[in-house]
């Protein structure tokens, strides 16, 4: 590609501290940071209140983020005032998330995909989590995991069972540690964070989640700078080849909702792409992709919030069983495969959605078995 300028000039500036993210490591302490306590009706408050005094004598600066502004009653009959809405302060704003307790509360905001989002945009960002008694199942909705890929704790996702007591002190301690700024570089934030490729390695592409192979190499090891453009490019090169694959496949694709709606990450959705149809003799095959409300596991355990699947339809017996699939971690299909299996024709795991109600597989397989192919007489094709 020829250059714009014939002759570059010389930059004025080479490397700029105050455009680094590391220059200013802080000094230990959570003043100025600001905090994001989610509430609800029916929210549990005496946790998060004393938690908020916590915060306050520290200099940060607690936000009640509710899923509108004002008054918000609690579960022990008194309200809380938030001072900030779901929809007005997107996730990155805040430099740490509570969740709260009380079933109520979490039901009422479980509803909401801002809350989602919310959760979402905190664990990406590497900020740290506390979850408090019934808000775990927030997590779960969120396609957060409470682990590390290695199997480790993550130190910046605290979560207490009790929404009182020595239990919940002791957590609001660890959060506090967690909480940005609580340490230098080699400390426990910048360990746990950018060593962690769920946490570190995610950038938004066009709707797409392209994950970088070594993150950490950004924030904690100084020594790679010199050697900082070339891999730049090197990266940027495999990540516009990936979005470029990923939109060239879904351009390919022709997907037809079958059950629910793929613009809510909370709800049960399934998805068929009728082009991928083809068939040999009485079989057929077709691509599917399913995203669930809840984490769920596979017939090997594989923990999962989403896969795509390619399904082998026995058009005669009217079944269906899976010939392959790719698990993602996160709903709707985001973020990287963390797990894929692949089935013979004797290793039978059949395709059936006996939770949903009505329950989709029947459509599924006519969808399958009753569509013309190009190279199908569609007088055959009806006879199914």
């Amino acid at each position: 590609m020829p250059r714009a300028l014939a002759k570059p000039s010389k930059p004025e500036v080479t490397r700029s501290a105050a455009l680094s993210l590391i220059a200013r490591p802080g000094d230990g302490s959570v003043a100025g940071r600001k905090i994001a306590l989610l509430i609800a009706p029916g929210v549990v408050a005496d946790s998060l209140t004393k938690l908020h005094v916590a915060l306050l004598a520290q200099g940060a600066v607690p936000r009640w983020v509710a899923p509108r502004l004002g008054a918000i009653a609690t579960a022990e009959g008194g309200d809380l005032q938030a001072d900030a809405s779901l929809e007005n302060e997107p996730g990155f704003l805040f430099d740490a998330l509570v969740l709260p307790d009380g079933a109520e509360a979490v039901q009422a905001l479980a509803c909401d995909a801002h809350t989602i989002d919310l959760v979402r945009d905190q664990y990406r960002h590497c900020k740290s989590i506390l979850a408090v008694g019934a808000s775990k199942a927030l997590l779960g909705q969120a396609g957060v995991p409470e682990q590390l890929p290695g199997g480790a704790s993550d130190p910046g996702l605290v979560i207490t069972a009790a929404a009182e007591g020595a239990d919940v002190d002791s957590a609001i301690n660890s959060f506090l540690k967690a909480i940005p700024g609580i340490g230098t570089l080699s400390g426990i934030l910048i360990r746990h964070r950018f060593d962690d490729p769920v946490r570190m390695g995610m950038m938004h592409l066009g709707g797409l989640w392209v994950f970088e192979r070594n993150p950490a190499r950004f924030y904690a090891r100084p020594k790679w700078l010199p050697m900082h453009r070339r891999k730049q490019k090197m990266v940027g090169m495999v990540g516009l080849m990936a979005l470029l694959a990923a939109a060239s496949a879904q351009e390919r694709a022709q997907w037809f909702t079958i059950e629910g709606d793929a613009r809510h990450p909370v709800a049960d959705v399934i998805e068929v792409d009728i082009r991928s149809l083809s068939h040999d003799g009485d079989h057929r095959s077709m691509a599917l992709r399913v995203s669930r409300a809840t984490r769920r596991s596979s017939w090997e355990a594989v923990p999962y919030r989403s896969y795509t699947a390619v399904v082998v339809f026995n058009c005669a017996e009217k079944t269906a069983r899976y010939k392959s699939l790719a698990f993602y971690m996160l709903p709707l299909w985001e973020g990287r495969v963390h797990k894929t299996s692949s089935y013979t024709a004797d290793e039978v795991r059949p395709m059936r959605f006996i939770d949903l109600q009505p329950n989709p597989t029947a459509r599924i397989v006519n969808a399958a078995c009753r569509t013309p192919l190009d190279n199908e007489d569609s007088n055959s094709v009806r006879k199914l």
